[in-house]
């Protein structure tokens, strides 16, 4: 803590990364730097966190401690909101601003302190125009104000440990949990074993009756909503799809019954009675989301209080600081959520985390899959055990051998960040190259698309500067028709000096067919 709060006497722009196991106290770490930073050096503070989910349970710590001073800003508080909160901090009332990724934009002058919790997180990148890194923007806005930057997590990016590694960033380990704390027992359970479709395995209702049975409460933890994940036809197997995205709709069950649902456009259809390719009546609902496993639950726990939080349930104004509440009052016994709803919390009656499906990341065709599947299970992990009654993670797989599945419920983050670096340097993947996705995408000149980027592609690998690049494609993106638009990509491995401007003056200077867009991105998070 004294090297952080030096820092932040001497005006110096320095980068901690705070390396902490879940529930080892680096909200408190948080906490007395922003006292030196308001309250010591009458410096301005930010707060970033991933999701808005957070916001309300950091506001409330953050009042307790200095009231009027803190405000929130959030993309889903209203114009007149925000106006309101910009206002306060012209006139000085404001000197702590809490918000998600968008807070960087608030008018705060002479900032002494930029928090980013969970700094691992990938909503921290703005995949639409403007296209940024919150934590890259955040140490230029370090840099112009002079202030001290602390990022924290228990599962960092791997591009930010190999740079604490190099010592960009100064890296500060806590090693254990606050007293009181324990760390909770991880269990990978093979979903192949249990011989049942339902998607929870026995060993993880044993789990939960006990955990009710004693009055204690639990999270489970599934990164997929609706009610099951595609509608298949047994007649001739066609999925159905949207008609503008072209990838298969989700079943949502409603109040006002089933419906089909594309979560890129929001495309809704009433379920079909018939197939929409041969008109077989013969359909089947297969995967399962959050809304199946509260009705799975429900049904094996009819006495159990159940709520859920995902981005559809969060769609309704206050809904996020509702379900906080009604579960940190243990009004609820299950909370039933998406990544959104599993790290950040502390909630000390929770005894049991159930990750129902511990493999849906993994199978996505993104080099960072392992990466997001060990942080995805350590974080939802991280919410039990926080009090003296201890805690217990049930892991559900069918992959129980994966290295990054077995890491995680090790804990073992060095020993998986060593395994992921050594894939990436063979394979030039960050951290040791950057990345520039090229998209060349049309709604009204589709069939142009390939040979424009065939065009680009050439520009890119004639230029001599980037003799040894790696270009990769182009080809059709992994979806390749996305709101009525026809997408080729081509992505840019940079790993030497120049190759990155020399990528960008091609980019920049490509002038596509018209009706043909290019979109030019600078570390994607999103490749497909």
């Amino acid at each position: 803590m004294d090297i952080i709060k030096e820092s932040i006497r001497k005006l110096q722009t320095k980068v901690f990364l705070i390396f902490g196991v879940t529930s080892s106290g680096k909200t408190e770490v948080y906490l007395r730097a922003i006292r030196e930073a308001v309250d010591a050096e009458g410096r301005a503070a930010l707060f970033l966190v991933p999701e808005i989910s957070l916001c309300r349970p950091f506001y409330d710590i953050l009042r307790a401690r200095h009231g009027d001073k803190v405000g929130l800003w959030h993309s889903q508080m209203s114009l007149r909101e925000r106006a309101e909160t910009a206002e306060r901090v012209r006139k000085g009332e404001v000197k702590i601003v809490l918000g998600a990724r968008s807070a960087l934009f608030a008018p705060l002058e002479n900032v002494g302190l930029i928090i980013l919790d969970e700094e691992h997180d990938f909503s921290y990148k703005q995949e639409e125009k403007p296209r940024y890194h919150a934590r890259e923007a955040a140490l230029e806005l370090a840099r112009l104000h002079g202030a001290c930057v602390i990022l924290g997590s228990a599962t960092p990016s791997i591009e930010s440990f190999q740079k604490a590694r190099e010592g960009h960033y100064k890296l500060l380990k806590l090693t254990q949990r606050v007293p009181g704390h324990s760390v909770p027992q991880a269990v990978l359970v093979d979903r192949k074993k249990s011989g049942k479709p339902s998607p929870l395995t026995p060993e993880l209702i044993d789990a939960i009756r006990m955990a009710l049975a004693r009055r204690e409460q639990v999270i489970l933890a599934l990164n997929r909503r609706g009610f099951s994940t595609f509608l298949v036809c047994m007649g001739c197997g066609a999925v159905g799809q949207c008609p503008d995205c072209r990838i298969t709709l989700v079943h949502h069950r409603d109040d006002d019954g089933d419906h089909l649902r594309c979560h890129f456009c929001f495309f809704n259809t009433r379920i079909f009675e018939r197939c929409k390719e041969c008109g077989s009546a013969s359909l089947n609902l297969g995967g399962f989301g959050t809304q199946k496993i509260v009705q799975e639950v429900k049904r094996h726990f009819p006495f159990a209080r159940v709520i859920r939080l995902d981005r559809d349930a969060a769609r309704k104004k206050n809904a996020m600081a509702d379900a906080y509440r009604t579960f940190r009052s243990e009004d609820a016994d299950i909370w039933v959520g998406t990544q959104m709803a599993t790290q950040g919390f502390d909630f000390p009656r929770v005894t049991l985390v159930g990750v129902v499906d511990a493999d849906t990341a993994l199978h996505h065709p993104d080099f960072r899959a392992a990466e997001r599947t060990f942080q995805w299970i350590t974080q939802s992990a991280g919410r039990a055990g926080r009090s003296p009654a201890g805690g217990k993670v049930v892991v559900q797989t069918m992959l129980p051998d994966n290295e990054a599945l077995i890491d995680a419920c090790k804990y073992d983050y060095e020993g998986f960040f060593e395994s992921e670096s050594r894939t990436r340097r063979q394979l030039h993947y960050p951290p040791f190259s950057r990345l520039v996705l090229l998209r060349l995408q049309s709604s009204q000149s589709k069939d142009a698309v390939p040979d424009e980027s065939d065009r680009l592609a050439e520009a890119l690998r004639a230029c001599p500067a980037l003799k040894d690049a790696q270009i990769l494609g182009p080809g059709p993106s992994f979806r390749e028709h996305l709101q009525k638009l026809a997408r080729w990509q081509i992505l840019a491995k940079c790993s030497k000096p120049g190759h990155l401007e020399g990528v960008l003056a091609i980019a920049q200077a490509f002038e596509p067919r018209s009706g043909i867009r290019l979109v030019i991105d600078v570390d994607p998070y999103d490749v497909l």
